[in-house]
């Protein structure tokens, strides 16, 4: 008999976009940023076109979620035919929420800013041949404000992509395309600096008709309850606005966290915020680098190259498989992601800063009693990297970054600034190496452990191969809401 924890609540899963608690998967993809003069108009065409059933409900994506839950992690290739497609999410800016009469009292400064380049906290850097912090980038600067984010997801991106030529067909004057970007997955789930991706994402709590949300759950999970094995149960009030949130003891909830405006919360409920960002990889630097690193430490590390260091960085083999466990180990949707950090407290197998204990840190020796997490929706962009490639693609290779949260500021911030760009934050070791931000001007270091001393790598504050090219902050409504935005009196 499953379990069912006091008080989880029910998701009205109707309301609720898809893309939030279960997502496009591997599916090709396209995402378009807009912005307009009038953006009530703009507003209006969103809410006809949540009336008319086109942003797709969690319930509606329900039928895909267990049967591709463990195909997806043992790497099948689960793209669908037309016939299960196209699916449609939105997100929304601020701006237009006031624009369009709603309310919009929100409680996170960050959502609040005009753009994201006003968050000097986030490291991003200015462009290479020198300029203002957003010269270069796509999206999201001054001059293209993004005021709605649509993602589509279709079995070709040429079919995505069809969508949002209508929806400009829609809107026609009312809205300017500022953006637009096909993602396409690469086989066996990687991202473009060669390591499967997508593997540790978070379950949700919650009930529909009665029954758990999530297709698996462990039975024999005590404080920590589990969905696919590894993987925490989280209360969708981290997640989603109107619901109860992660309390000190993780099977028991804490209350819903209110705004301080009644009316926006009755807004906000079902929705979640979105962070966006555009993430261009330097792969031929990123390897040049741990080649030249590892050259430099093999008299203590007579096993280290390359990919060696690479692993150490991420923390996982790039087929998927945890350091803290068999470091030569296969991947396996089970046990690949069925491990603790409190089992490796000399770090004699993951790095303390590797990337994967950086962003989820497991429980480890040093973790935080709650740990902040995100569900993220992100995929690649652009062509892979090839042998003695000279240059990128026109618009280079990386990653579109998408998490959704209940707060940008202790959920995103937390894992992304706190933790990934801080050395000491959450259990030391250095700074993330793989994705976090030198900030301007800055060295990075990291600590590889080693017997009988550690080892110390240094990245020099031009020895970065992440590099910001647009983002914003954004919600994501409920599908309700969206209708709303056409005639804000309904929404009061």
């Amino acid at each position: 008999m499953t379990t069912i924890l006091p008080g989880e609540p029910e998701l009205e899963v109707d309301d609720i976009q898809a893309h939030v608690l279960i997502g496009f998967g591997s599916t090709e993809q396209a995402i378009g940023a807009f912005t307009g003069d009038d953006l009530p108009a703009l507003g209006a065409v969103l809410a006809d076109w949540a009336a008319r059933g086109r942003f797709r409900s969690a319930r509606d994506l329900m039928p895909r979620k267990g049967l591709n839950a463990r195909r997806f992690l043992a790497g099948a290739d689960i793209r669908h035919d037309r016939t299960s497609g196209p699916w449609l999410a939105a997100a929304v800016s601020k701006r237009l929420l006031a624009a369009c009469g709603v309310p919009h009292q929100f409680d996170d400064l960050w959502f609040s800013a005009e753009s994201m380049l006003e968050v000097p906290e986030l490291g991003d850097r200015l462009p290479a041949g020198g300029g203002q912090l957003g010269d270069d980038w796509e999206v999201g600067n001054g001059e293209r404000p993004v005021d709605v984010l649509l993602v589509v997801g279709a079995a070709r991106a040429s079919a995505a992509d069809e969508i949002l030529d209508w929806f400009l067909a829609a809107a026609g004057p009312t809205a300017r395309e500022v953006y637009r970007e096909e993602l396409l997955p690469i086989e066996g789930s990687l991202e473009h600096f060669g390591f499967r991706d997508g593997i540790s994402q978070p379950g949700v709590l919650g009930l529909v008709g009665g029954e758990p949300f999530e297709a698996f759950r462990q039975e024999d999970a005590t404080t920590f309850p589990e969905g696919l094995p590894g993987q925490d149960l989280i209360w969708p009030g981290e997640f989603l606005f109107g619901y109860p949130s992660q309390g000190p003891v993780p099977r028991v909830r804490a209350p819903i966290r209110r705004l301080a405006d009644a009316d926006t919360d009755a807004i906000a409920r079902n929705g979640s915020y979105l962070v966006f960002r555009r993430l261009l990889q330097n792969v031929a630097a990123f390897r040049a680098f741990c080649d030249a690193k590892a050259a430099e430490i093999r008299h203590l590390h007579p096993e280290a190259d390359g990919d060696w260091l690479a692993t150490r960085f991420v923390g996982r083999t790039t087929a998927g498989g945890p350091l803290v466990s068999e470091p030569g180990a296969p991947f396996d949707p089970d046990a690949s992601n069925d491990f603790r950090f409190d089992g490796d407290p000399m770090t004699s197998g993951c790095p303390l800063a590797a990337h994967i204990r950086k962003v989820n840190p497991r429980r480890g020796p040093s973790d935080q009693q709650i740990n902040p997490r995100i569900i993220r929706r992100g995929a690649p962009f652009g062509r892979q990297h090839e042998p003695g490639e000279m240059a990128p693609p026109g618009r280079g290779r990386g990653l579109v970054f998408l998490s959704y949260q209940r707060s940008i500021d202790q959920q995103f911030n937390t894992v992304i600034v706190r933790w990934m760009n801080d050395p000491s934050n959450p259990s030391g070791g250095g700074h993330d190496m793989l994705m976090g931000q030198p900030g301007r001007g800055e060295s990075r270091h990291f600590t590889v452990p080693g017997e009988p001393d550690d080892t110390e790598v240094v990245a020099g504050p031009s020895e970065a191969w992440v590099h910001t090219t647009g983002g914003a902050f954004l919600f994501a409504p409920s599908i309700s809401t969206l209708t709303r935005l056409g005639n804000p009196t309904e929404a009061r």
